[in-house]
This record gives C-alpha cells, structure tokens and sequence, in this order.
C-alpha cells in the first residue's frame, strides 16, 4: 500500500536520516562506533600512571650501616687483630643456615629484610665469598695464585708497609705512587692470567647466595 510500511521491511529512499542508522543497528548490518574517550579521561589516567609511577621512585631504600673495620686498608690493626675482629663478628652457622627462619618476604619487607640480613651477616657472607674465591681457585691454579700475589701485594702496600714508603736514591712511594703500581699489575693480572674472569666468576656466584639469603631469610628469626 502506498504510504505505509510493514514491519521489518527496510526504510524507503526518502526516510529521515536517523531512521536509517536505527534500521542498520537492528538489522545487525552494522554498529555504532565505540566510544572515543575524551581528552579529559586519558590525561586523568596519565596523570595516576605518573602518581604511582613517582611514588616508587620517591621510596628511598633503608640505609645501609655495616661494620667494616677489620676490612679498611687504613685502619691501624695488625693481620691478627684483623682476624680475630672477623672471627668475633661471624654469626654461629646454625642460625645462618636455619630452615625455619627462611620464608617469601612481601613487597613492602623485602628491602628492610636485605638490609638487616646484610648488617647481621656481613662476615659470614665475607666467608662465603672466601669458600666461593677457594673454589674457583682449585679449577684455575694460574689465574688464582696471580690473584693471590696481587692481594698479598695491596696488604703489603696498604696495610704493612707506612703510607709513605722509603726508595732507594732519595725516591718515596706514596699512596699515588701505590695506586698506579697496583693498577699495572692488576692490568697485566687481566689481561694474560684472566684474572677478571676468575673474580667475575666468583662475584656472581657470592652474590646470588647473599641475594637469595638476604632476601628469604626472615630478620625476625
């Protein structure tokens, strides 16, 4: 009939605009457009991203206060003295090594548990690093017994002999004169004896069992 519409039927030629879209939503033809967020939603989410974001960064981590006296190259203590300061300052391997104060830390405990484990510690990781340095020494008798006369050679300069040392000619050698001699032979130590890949080898193998102890045994055990 003229002038009329069955339902259902699509919408003639000369049917209103929005006659149209409506009939092409229901049809299924088509869909209106997601919604574009406004200019005002993304730079309220940017502004939280940047609030969390500097929230973490402003978190300062603990300070970090360890006893290092007996390892400072100018502090005025014999070999002795030395030895028997880091052997007082082991704590007793049982509790280092107790499995029931190890545990997951949380998010917020992790860093204050890293460094009250590394305070308490320190010594007893000091000795891990000296079993891990032996270690590796058995597997590389070169590189090691280089590593070795560098070691005794610093402890001769730095720790026996006075900071200023007597020459022969009117000559001294002072602590530049030191520095640039141990940096030489340190240098000739990397780089024909493979040094550096010895100490590398043995840093990280100390310092992934300092992380994980420092991290997962509890400071409260």
């Amino acid at each position: 009939m003229s002038g009329y519409q069955s339902i259902g039927d699509p919408p003639g030629p000369g049917a209103p605009a929005s006659v149209l879209a409506g009939s092409v939503a229901l049809d299924g033809v088509g869909s209106p457009p997601p919604p574009v967020p406004s200019g005002n939603a993304t730079v309220a989410a940017g502004g939280r991203m940047a609030a969390v974001v500097g929230a973490l960064l402003s978190v300062r981590p603990p300070a970090l206060a360890v006893y290092t006296e007996p390892l400072r190259p100018s502090a005025d203590l014999s070999l002795r003295d030395r030895a028997t300061l880091v052997a007082h300052s082991v704590r007793p391997w049982c509790e280092f090594f107790d499995p029931s104060a190890f545990a997951f830390p949380t998010w917020g405990e992790a860093g204050l548990r890293a460094v009250a484990n590394i305070e308490t510690y320190f010594y007893n990781y000091v000795c891990v690093g000296t079993l891990c340095l032996v270690a590796a020494a058995a597997a590389h008798v070169g590189s090691a017994l280089v590593l070795a006369a560098l070691v005794a050679a610093a402890m001769g300069l730095y720790v026996v002999a006075p900071p200023v040392v007597a020459l022969p000619g009117g000559l001294s050698l002072g602590p530049w004169g030191k520095g640039a001699l141990m940096a030489v032979a340190t240098w000739f130590g990397i780089a024909y004896w493979h040094v550096g890949l010895l100490g590398g080898v043995v840093s990280c193998a100390t310092a992934a069992i300092v992380c994980v102890h420092a991290l997962f045994r509890s400071s409260r055990g």
